[in-house]
């Protein structure tokens, strides 16, 4: 059961492990309403205004027809998070990048490691950022630890958080400032309005894994973004495997006529289970007063106390299918079956 209710997966809604972000979900929870979601039916929301969708390192891209209610979403009025990095190569875009094209906003991954010799935490490759200025999202922030990110683009969008003057982007991968690589503040964090509803992109999915989400900044990150809507869509349709007894909960969540059918299937089976003792209760006592006892009196007793002659099965099947003609023979068989099992064994008494 633990099993096949838990993921392993990288950012898995339902992963417990350090890699996981079974505690962003349980934070946002605390805030706000949650959506976990596996495709697009949860951003046709009728409050896109009060509504944030997370959508946290996608290793499949988001084509044109999957991002279609995402982008009516954000038109709407509905504020979309996309948490990126690097793409599944070196060489590779982030998939991120795609999707942020796709709802209409302007700001891009950068997708080079970032890497800060003076303001990080255990490793330069784990820069501590700032907020800017003042904004709800960054309300009780003093700083955003990274793991293994990226920057931010801008273009028209708006810096929220971005790094010390001593980060620079380690576009070769040598762990120094090497070549043309120049210190520089680099945003981490952005937002920009689209339509009626705004995109906020965030370089670095890590920051909300459950070994980064202990760094205080992080945890009041993730919860200044929860306290600033009445809900919150976690999609995870784009983010590898998750557990079954989830992706069946939620698809069950989802789909009204396969709730009507298990719901059919639980009462069926319910009154199975508290109808049957009553009607073993219930045979047993009408087949004491209405199967004749033909040879009461023809019967000889040792003692002076007249014997109750004990019904055969055939005499049990032909009352149950007199009183109950709606019964299949199956059924009536198995009742029979039971009242028998749970009859004493005759004992011989001298």
């Amino acid at each position: 059961m633990i099993a096949a209710s838990t993921s392993g997966a990288a950012f898995g809604a339902y992963n417990p492990a350090w890699d996981g972000t079974a505690n962003l979900r349980d934070t946002a929870a605390t805030h706000s309403g949650t959506t976990v979601t596996l495709d697009g039916e949860a951003y046709t929301t009728d409050q896109p205004d009060q509504t944030l969708a997370v959508v946290l390192a996608p290793t499949t891209p988001y084509n044109t027809a999957d991002a279609a209610p995402m982008r009516q979403f954000v038109e709407d009025g509905g504020t979309l998070l996309v948490a990126d990095n690097f793409g599944p190569t070196t060489d590779d875009p982030p998939y991120g990048n795609t999707l942020l094209a796709s709802v209409g906003a302007t700001a891009r991954f950068d997708g080079a490691l970032l890497r800060d010799e003076q303001n990080y935490y255990r490793s330069p490759a784990l820069p501590i950022a700032q907020p800017v200025s003042d904004h709800p999202y960054t309300t009780g922030v003093s700083d955003v630890t990274l793991n293994y990110g990226t920057a931010v683009v801008p273009n028209n969008a708006e810096t929220l958080v971005r790094t010390s003057a001593f980060a620079y982007r380690d576009t070769d991968r040598s762990g120094d400032l090497t070549g043309d690589e120049e210190l520089a503040r680099y945003p981490v964090v952005t937002v920009e309005s689209v339509g009626d509803g705004q995109v906020i992109a965030v370089s670095d999915p890590s920051i909300f894994i459950n070994a980064m989400l202990d760094r205080e900044g992080n945890t009041a990150f993730a919860t200044a973004l929860a306290q600033a809507h009445e809900r919150v869509i976690f999609d995870y349709s784009r983010s590898g495997s998750q557990p079954p007894v989830s992706v069946a909960l939620l698809v069950l969540r989802d789909t009204p006529l396969l709730q009507v059918l298990v719901g059919t299937i639980s009462v069926a089976l319910g009154w199975e289970i508290v109808a049957r003792p009553a009607s073993l209760a219930r045979v047993r006592s009408r087949l004491a007063a209405a199967i004749p006892i033909i040879n009461a009196e023809s019967t000889t007793s040792t003692t002076d106390e007249p014997q109750q002659p004990t019904p055969t099965e055939a005499d049990l099947l032909a009352y149950l299918r007199a009183e109950y003609p709606g019964w299949d023979d199956d059924r009536l068989e198995r009742i029979v079956a039971d009242i028998i099992a749970e009859e004493p064994t005759p004992t011989d008494n001298e």
